[in-house]
């Protein structure tokens, strides 16, 4: 599944240049999308606007670092501190996947009418959803996913909220991306992604980090994208690594025999078609019998 083709999944009109499928997408432009472009939503919040806000933070660091030397013992400058390293961190990772040399934004996920209100240009959102690119991008430099990251990620995104059948704007977009461990964040995990991270983690030798799941949520992630909670995990057998790989073979042909099983099934004809056939066929055996009754008594 990893080596499924971009033009298995996508489909572009090329007079207008946006995709015509899938349906998510469907009226999406090809080309990254700028804020001046007729297909922008004024109600959205703005890359640009918080592309422009990373140097104030970058100040806010440099100041709150130079008050903690002052008052190393006062734990709110210590918070206040971190706060600003930890955005700061989100920041760069943001303009390195989503900054203007790049080819995403994240508007561009899904189309309009599959967006919140406010579209996906909100930091933890634009974080989560570069991190796991920054992911993919290890699996695809070795010649192992076959589409770009992001067209990887956001297909995958549209076939969990299908399999949930869960209206896009009410979707769990951003609990696809959230590694916290949660019980509530794993009905949105997509198997295969967390194997294409899983694989993509072993690679850069962080595997451990996802070790363990833990019931608390993460209090700040750090630059890599993993969260506090992996620290003092229990490392991983070596046994674990190698079951990376088998997992990843082991789910390909699970999809496969169902697609198979997809397909036999809907070439069979039907034999039920319904609680409502079902009761019309029951009426009609009772009629059936009753007039053979009645004219058993002729």
């Amino acid at each position: 599944m990893l080596q499924t083709p971009y033009e298995k999944v996508y489909s572009i009109d090329e007079p207008s240049a946006s995709y015509t499928g899938p349906k998510e997408l469907v009226g999406v432009p090809v080309a990254k999308l700028n804020e001046t472009d007729g297909y922008w939503s004024p109600r959205w919040l703005s890359l640009d606007d918080f592309l422009a806000r990373e140097a104030e933070e970058e100040r806010l660091k440099t100041e709150s670092a130079r008050r903690q030397k002052l008052e190393p013992e006062n734990q709110l400058v210590a918070k206040i501190h971190k706060r600003h390293q930890d955005n700061c961190s989100k920041h760069r990772k943001i303009r390195e996947i989503f900054g203007p040399t790049t080819n995403y934004h994240p508007n561009q996920l899904v189309n309009k009418g599959n967006l919140p209100a406010q579209g996906l240009c909100d930091m933890e959102t634009m974080y989560k959803l570069a991190c796991k690119i920054t992911d993919l991008v290890v699996l695809q430099s070795r010649g192992e996913l076959a589409m770009d990251p992001w067209d990887f990620l956001r297909w995958r995104i549209i076939k969990k909220a299908r399999e949930i059948e869960q209206p896009m704007p009410y979707f769990g977009l951003k609990s696809i991306c959230d590694d916290s461990g949660l019980e509530s964040a794993e009905k949105y995990e997509d198997r295969l992604l967390r194997v294409a991270i899983l694989r993509s983690a072993k690679y850069q030798g962080r595997l451990n980090a996802y070790a363990a799941r833990k019931v608390t949520k993460p209090t700040s992630p750090t630059e890599e994208g993993i969260s506090s909670r992996n620290f003092g995990a229990r490392p991983l057998p070596v046994s674990a690594h190698a079951s990376v790989d088998w997992a990843a073979r082991e789910l390909e042909k699970a999809e496969e025999r169902k697609l198979k099983r997809r397909a036999r099934i809907q070439s069979q004809p039907s034999t039920y078609q319904g609680v409502n056939a079902y009761r019309l066929e029951l009426q009609q055996k009772r009629e059936r019998e009753a007039r053979e009754a009645r004219e058993a008594q002729k």
